[in-house]
Formats: C-alpha cells, sequence, structure tokens
C-alpha cells in the first residue's frame, strides 16, 4: 500500500529543523552570513556592474524582486523588511495569520509600484513567504537558543544586520498575535514613498524610476 507523499512544506520545516540544530548554525547566522553578505566579490557584483546601490534611483540587489509586478527598473526600487513574528509574547504565527500579512504586502506593492519586500519569519511558515514569490530569510525557533533573552539578542541583530545588507528604507514589525496585519501608520509609510521618490528625482536629477517618475507612475497622481 502506497503512503502519500510528503508535503513541501512539511519537507522544508523538516529541513530548517535540522539546519538548525547543525553545529554552528549560531556562528553561521551571527558571524559568517554577515560577512558572507559583505563580500563585494560574492554578493554585491551584480549590485556594482548593473548600478550605483548606495544612490535613490541606483539599482540594489537585483535578486530581491517585486513579485507581480511587471516593471522594467523595479530593481532600483527600495527595499522594505517585513519581519512576521511574535517576540513580546509565545505565540507561534500560522500559515494563516503569516498569508495574511504576505497577501496585504503583495497588494500594496502591486497598487503603489515603489518597494520590494524582504522578510523575516521562522520556519515553520516559510513556504507561506516563498510561495508568494518574496525574498525571505530565515529565524531560528525560540527552543533553539539558550533563553529568550539570548533568542531576543539574536533576533534584533538579525534585524540590523538585513536593514545594513539590504540597505532597506524600512523596517515593519508586525507583532503576529495581537495584530496580523499592517497597522494604519505603516500603511501610510509605504503610501507615502512614491509621491517622496518623485519629489527626489527631481530635485536631484536622479535616474528614471519606471512605475514611479514617469508619466503615469504611482509617484505622479492625476
Amino acid at each position: 500500500m502506497s503512503s502519500a507523499a510528503t508535503p513541501p512544506s512539511s519537507r522544508m520545516s523538516s529541513l530548517a529543523r535540522v539546519a538548525r540544530n547543525a553545529p554552528g548554525y549560531r556562528q553561521l547566522t551571527e558571524t559568517l552570513l554577515p560577512k558572507i553578505r559583505g563580500n563585494e566579490t560574492l554578493v554585491d557584483l551584480l549590485t556594482r556592474l548593473a548600478g550605483e546601490g548606495g544612490r535613490l534611483g541606483g539599482t540594489s540587489h537585483p535578486l530581491v524582486t517585486a513579485k507581480g509586478v511587471d516593471t522594467a527598473g523595479a530593481d532600483r526600487w527600495p527595499i522594505v523588511v517585513v519581519t512576521v513574528d511574535d517576540p513580546d509574547g509565545d505565540h507561534v504565527p500560522s500559515q494563516e495569520e503569516v498569508a495574511r500579512v504576505v497577501a496585504e504586502v503583495s497588494e500594496l506593492q502591486a497598487r503603489l509600484r515603489c518597494f520590494r519586500a524582504v522578510f523575516l519569519v521562522r520556519g515553520e511558515v516559510l513556504s507561506v513567504v516563498r510561495r508568494a514569490g518574496h525574498a525571505v530569510e530565515l529565524l531560528p525557533s525560540p527552543e533553539d537558543l539558550v533563553d529568550e533573552a539570548q533568542y531576543r539578542t539574536h533576533r534584533a541583530r538579525r534585524v540590523v544586520s538585513m536593514t545594513d545588507h539590504y540597505r532597506a528604507w524600512l523596517v515593519l514589525d508586525i507583532p503576529i498575535s495581537s495584530r496580523p496585519r499592517l497597522a494604519p501608520s505603516q500603511r501610510e509609510l509605504l503610501e507615502a514613498l512614491p509621491a517622496y521618490l518623485a519629489d527626489q528625482h527631481d530635485l536631484h536629477d536622479l535616474p528614471e524610476m519606471p512605475g514611479i517618475t514617469d508619466a503615469g507612475g504611482t509617484g505622479r497622481p492625476g
């Protein structure tokens, strides 16, 4: 008698648990990963070839895509880091809760056409973000570290590291247990981006940002 195949999400979660329990996992995520990210030869070669990643309107991290938004030049849109976990509680985010946040961010990305999202999640919901096509990084489970204080320190360093590596414009923390959605103030931050980018383009004679600063772009209302 044949048995049903293991779902991809279960295989991904199992692989994530194995990786977190592997010797040297913490050294990899806290020490080696930031060093690899900072290696221009390995990571930033595409960025340096394609444009000026540190300049507004320049290419930055071309491999972080705006999924579902078919616009040439989207690799020059600002990057936003979105954390979806529960650092101040013990709630394990469900796939449904994370999917709701991912869908909301995706809708804003498609409508505003001015940012790319990178998510930070725990292994149990990694497949949800991957299926939506967004860039994603993985948090360990709190049980994999010595205590809560160590986990919180690890998480904080990861967020700082991602902000630095991706040159993120915004970090949106979603406290999933109390509010599995963006707060109105967070939506307002994202909605303020198109007009700001258009203003900066005009003031500093920056390269055109397709979908934002060109005619009919989201930074040119009416």
